[in-house]
């Protein structure tokens, strides 16, 4: 094949990829918006007002939470995500990635959430202790 030809495969290949990333863009914001319809469904359901908005929550209550929802969700999570599925506060959720640095691992991009093994360490360990406490 000549270069002209390549050429022109290329650039047809080119427009190609760029349409599907343009799909595959607004599909992700049809995936997070959904994800956040379900999220307040689930609050309404659930009867707890926005985001916990203000209520207290016993001392290590946030950190628990943010342990057991990235427990169930390996791929990882934004701090919204953390904070809807959570039911608490971004700056909650920010305030305990900050504080408990240790357990929480950024992805490479930046914007998601793991768990590193210590965290999940901790997580079981948690789990084992509120299994005990109940009858």
């Amino acid at each position: 094949m000549d270069a002209a030809a390549l050429d022109g495969m290329i650039s047809i290949m080119k427009s190609h990829l760029c349409t599907l990333e343009s799909k595959r863009t607004k599909l992700e914001q049809k995936i997070s918006a959904a994800k956040r319809s379900i999220a307040v469904a689930e609050r309404e359901r659930d009867g707890s007002d926005q985001n916990g908005l203000g209520k207290r929550r016993r001392k290590g209550e946030n950190l628990r939470a943010v342990r057991s929802v990235l427990l169930a969700a390996p791929e990882g999570l934004s701090q919204k995500e953390i904070a809807d599925r959570a039911n608490i506060n971004v700056s909650s959720v920010q305030a305990v990635l900050a504080k408990h640095a240790e357990q929480f691992q950024r992805e490479t991009d930046g914007s998601l959430y793991v768990l590193t093994q210590s965290g999940r360490l901790a997580a079981r360990v948690q789990d084992v202790s509120s299994s005990e406490d109940s009858p």
